[in-house]
């Protein structure tokens, strides 16, 4: 203890030294590492440079002129702008129509000419024997208010004569019913920066090649570009369709009218007993094939009620033509104008 105390500044140096020499022990490689990284990504930008100038690339322009890759590049710009400008210049050429549908001066005329147009497409719908019960049923409140905003003329003359066009492609097509017509934001488009969307929902009833055919002239229209979103086929056999309807018919003809009881006697001829007696068990009733083997009837009271057709060979036809059910999703796409560059 006495070395100790006699000697404790000597030791206390001598400590701190070895925490120094450890800490710049760690330092040095530390540093060491840093620069072994630096010398490695060195190395590389160089080996990049060797391999420019043995492959003759000019990384610096000579006094005066400017570098053959920034000329070209500018070139390039240059016909990849020059193309959007053509590829822009022919969608709004082909796929706008807004600004050639004719405006009315004001509003009676406008009402006029609606009335008119409604008035064309019924007549072209029945002349083409087309089922269409809800034919411009948007202009319906429309023509009912007497009167229409000027700044309302261009949306819905236009969308008359999208109608117009959409009646003209079901009529090529062939489809002869037509269940819903509907614009999803009603007389609005949704405005994107060249170009407006408007959303179409249609249901329609036809044979898978009328449908084809239908999807095909939309595709290919040249006045109006159509891009089918969703389409959704429906189209059961011919056994599904006969159990649909006969238990349509079944539900009415089970119908019971106001004031008689099950067997369609009414209650004030019932007699007061058997309106007294407890509801006892049900007699049980079963299915039993009539003998001519067409349908299958209930054997309990009301044995003429109808319960299940009886399922024959040509009900399960394959590739029999069916009706099917179609429901389109389609967007409608109008480029506008570019705007003439200063």
């Amino acid at each position: 203890m006495d070395f100790v105390k006699k000697n404790l500044g000597l030791l206390i140096c001598a400590l701190v030294c070895l925490l120094l020499a450890i800490f710049l022990t760690v330092k040095i490689l530390g540093s060491r590492k840093n620069l072994q990284k630096q010398v490695k990504f060195l190395n590389e930008q160089k080996t990049f440079f060797d391999r420019a100038k043995q492959e003759n690339y000019k990384l610096k322009a000579e006094k005066g002129q400017e570098l053959e890759n920034i000329v070209q590049a500018q070139k390039n710009f240059a016909r990849v702008d020059e193309l959007y400008q053509q590829g822009r210049a022919f969608l709004s050429r082909e796929f706008t129509f807004t600004p050639a549908i004719p405006l009315p001066n004001s509003s009676p005329e406008a009402l006029k000419q609606i009335s008119e147009q409604i008035r064309s497409m019924t007549d072209f719908v029945i002349r083409n024997d087309i089922d269409f019960q809800g034919i411009a049923k948007e202009y319906t409140q429309i023509v009912q208010q007497g009167s229409i905003n000027p700044a309302e003329f261009k949306p819905l003359f236009r969308q008359l004569y999208i109608y117009q066009h959409l009646l003209d492609n079901i009529s090529t097509a062939g489809i002869k019913q037509i269940r819903t017509l509907d614009w999803l934001m009603g007389f609005q488009v949704r405005e994107e920066n060249i170009y407006t969307v408007t959303p179409i929902y249609m249901v329609f009833a036809a044979d898978l090649d009328t449908t084809q055919k239908f999807l095909n002239i939309l595709s290919n229209d040249k006045k109006m570009l159509f891009y089918i979103k969703n389409v959704q086929i429906t189209a059961p056999d011919r056994y599904s369709l006969l159990m649909q309807e006969a238990k349509k018919n079944q539900g009415q003809e089970r119908t019971i009218s106001p004031g008689a009881n099950e067997e369609g006697i009414p209650e004030e001829m019932m007699n007061p007993l058997d309106m007294q007696r407890p509801m006892g068990r049900q007699p049980v009733r079963r299915a039993i094939p009539e003998e001519d083997g067409g349908t299958m009837r209930s054997s309990g009271s009301g044995q003429s009620r109808l319960v299940t057709p009886e399922p024959r060979r040509q009900d399960f036809l394959v590739f029999e033509d069916k009706i099917a059910e179609v429901v389109l999703r389609v967007d409608l796409y109008e480029f506008q104008n570019p705007e003439p560059q200063p």
